[in-house]
């Protein structure tokens, strides 16, 4: 799909990619990695709001349609961001979602060789 996109949409130049994550409410109790997160959306600065459920960790390329007015971020690379408290029962090691959007970014950079990324992403 990123192949696609860049080929198609993208010119020659630098693409510019963005980076940001979502939480995705999963209630249930065997819902594989879930974990409670910090919902940034519901969470003014007064207080906290966290939901149970997956956090995704995505790159996006942006395009410019000649139909639109501002770039459309088109999803390429996702990764499921796993609670530290999810992550040490089943051995594995935490990552936060920082160094989540650096690995993606480092396998489209591989994947692409020949292309120069401009990366943008939130304040997370």
């Amino acid at each position: 799909m990123a192949g696609a996109i860049l080929r198609r949409w993208v010119p020659p130049a630098t693409a510019t990619v963005a980076g940001d994550d979502t939480v995705a409410e999963h209630k249930g109790q065997k819902v594989y990695g879930k974990g409670c997160h910090r919902d940034a959306v519901r969470s003014p600065h007064s207080y906290t709001a966290s939901r149970w459920g997956h956090k995704w960790v995505g790159l996006a390329i942006l395009v410019r349609f000649p139909f639109a007015r501002r770039p459309w971020a088109l999803p390429v690379l996702a990764a499921l961001d796993r609670s530290e408290a999810w992550n040490r029962p089943h051995g594995r090691r935490h990552k936060t979602p920082a160094p989540l959007r650096r690995q993606r970014l480092a396998v489209l950079v591989h994947w692409f060789p020949e292309r120069r990324f401009r990366f943008t992403g939130d304040g997370n």
